[in-house]
């Protein structure tokens, strides 16, 4: 494949046409492939063993083009690769430097590692036991494979860590270490985009922003739940309504001391207030205060007791079926002033040296209540101390938000999640194919292929959907009201033993005092019977 005009052209794919040329002896052919018909499409130029990319560029402009893209490998010295020019509207943009797509199978090494978080990678085994990988991060690596064309190789990340840079910054732990030595091409996790792992390695363009959730276990509120037919109204409102009763009782009692036409019944208190508390229950005796203004004041109260009661049993409904489990804490403040719970942090992760390097402050506090928890590596490990109900993990909130989607567990996320940060793919410094990489994220983002991963990963919640068949009520939810009924007996025992040693004292006392006037009487009559009536036993 000789060529000796620089518009050669040749209608078949670039990396073929690279292959041909260089099996060429052409001293400096150049190759022109053009991607389509139309007048403004894109086309490329090849060029072989080229030592200075200047000159062509040079040689290119001084025809009157210039270059937008010049897409290129380096071999030693040699500069082989392609020169690719994008025209739009009859004019050129300014000269860069990446590598083109379609020579990407014959310079990546094909090998990325694979760093196990739920769903953005998962690791799976087929039947004839040949291990795999699928996930969020997964399915953007495929489309990236579609579109330049390219294989890999998956390897499991250095010990499960992500990786932080040492001190000196010669050398890094885990996936970003395996990156920073050139052991891999790509990382694939959702690396938080640091300043700090960015000193030895790159990142491909973020595809999403993401928070720091803290996920606890569920609590149940025993004590709640044992008073639960008492919560539809709040302990302010039952006082009122109490003091109501109390109030209203004292009126109808004050109207009928000042009417008329009261009867003789309607003048005790106790009467009155006998027919408030009845009529709240609706358990009244029947009658009704004879005069117009006690009329008018148990008519108010009729609609006070009609709209309390319908209130009540209104929210006793929901009440009786909602869960009454809540996350311990609400945000990252009250997680640092409780002592119940202590917080988790997976090692060699953008979360621990954040807490880590903290002098002050919040998270300073935060990293202080860890000084004795236990060392975790991976997430999982985290989820099954947070299960024993004793820590609080510090993790990504989409993550523990797919944990909580699909696993209807006793799992919980506080409120609030806090510092945001953008995840992504770690990539060598200088890596040829960066750029290529970042316009094709820029790609998908655009044309909503990440929003349809994330759609496809992140699905409604399974345990938000309302049972179709009612279910049973719990005895431990209506216990509050048998414990009432059992407390109220007490009272009623009580009393009842009150009432009976009350009046057996008074039957003691009341008797003994019968015996003594007896006695007393029977004594006085003997003294005053006369001495000729006394007995004497010689008569």
């Amino acid at each position: 494949m000789k060529t000796t005009s620089l518009f050669g052209r040749v209608l078949y794919d670039s990396k073929i046409a690279w292959t041909d040329l260089n099996n060429t002896e052409t001293e400096k052919g150049i190759v022109y492939i053009p991607y389509g018909m139309g007048e403004n499409e894109p086309f490329a130029l090849i060029e072989k063993n080229s030592t200075c990319i200047q000159d062509l560029v040079h040689r290119l402009s001084a025809m009157g083009v210039a270059t937008s893209s010049i897409l290129m490998t380096t071999e030693g010295n040699t500069i082989k690769g392609t020169l690719s020019m994008i025209r739009r509207d009859d004019h050129y943009e300014n000269v860069y430097l990446a590598l083109e797509p379609h020579l990407m199978l014959n310079t990546i090494k094909n090998t990325n590692a694979m760093l196990k978080n739920a769903p953005y990678v998962m690791k799976g085994t087929k039947e004839n036991g040949e291990t795999y990988y699928y996930g969020f991060c997964y399915d953007i690596l495929e489309d990236y494979a579609k579109a330049f064309n390219f294989r890999y190789e998956s390897v499991d990340g250095d010990g499960g860590l992500f990786g932080n840079p040492t001190e000196d910054g010669l050398n890094a732990s885990g996936m970003v270490g395996m990156v920073m030595r050139g052991e891999v091409d790509i990382g694939v996790a959702p690396f938080a985009v640091t300043a700090t792992r960015e000193q030895v390695i790159d990142y491909v363009l973020p595809y999403q922003e993401d928070g720091v959730g803290i996920l606890m276990k569920r609590v149940e509120n025993k004590v709640q739940k044992f008073f639960r037919i008492f919560l539809p109204l709040h302990y302010t409102t039952w006082w009122a309504v109490v003091v109501a009763t109390v109030v209203a009782a004292y009126v109808l009692y004050f109207a009928a001391k000042l009417s008329p036409e009261s009867k003789e019944r309607e003048l005790q208190l106790g009467h009155n207030i006998w027919l408030i508390v009845g009529t709240v229950y609706g358990q009244d005796d029947g009658q009704r205060p004879s005069f117009g203004a006690g009329r008018i004041i148990l008519g108010f109260w009729w609609v006070f007791t009609i709209l309390i009661t319908a209130s009540y049993t209104a929210n006793l409904a929901a009440f009786l079926t909602i869960s009454l489990a809540k996350p311990p804490v609400k945000n990252l403040e009250e997680l640092a002033s409780q002592t119940i719970y202590k917080p988790l942090i997976v090692q060699e992760t953008n979360h621990h040296a954040m807490f880590k390097g903290a002098t002050t402050g919040l998270y300073k506090r935060i990293w202080d209540l860890m000084s004795d928890i236990p060392k975790i590596k991976t997430v999982e490990e985290g989820y099954q101390l947070v299960e024993t109900g004793q820590f609080a993990l510090l993790w990504d909130y989409s993550q523990f938000e797919y944990l909580i989607n699909n696993d209807c567990g006793s799992l919980e996320i506080a409120q609030e999640s806090f510092h945001k940060i953008s995840l992504s793919f770690i990539i060598p410094e200088k890596a040829p194919f960066k750029r290529a990489f970042d316009n094709h994220m820029l790609k998908m983002i655009e044309a909503g292929i990440i929003a349809k991963f994330k759609a496809k990963w992140w699905r409604k919640s399974k345990c938000v959907s309302s049972p179709k068949t009612a279910t049973a009520l719990e005895t431990e939810s209506l216990s509050g009201i048998f414990a009432l009924y059992g407390g109220i007996l007490a009272i009623v025992l009580v009393t009842f033993i009150l009432e009976v040693i009350i009046v057996y004292r008074k039957w003691r006392r009341v008797s003994k005092i019968r015996q003594e006037t007896e006695l007393d009487n029977r004594t006085k009559f003997m003294e005053n019977v006369p001495s000729s009536f006394k007995y004497s036993p010689n008569t």
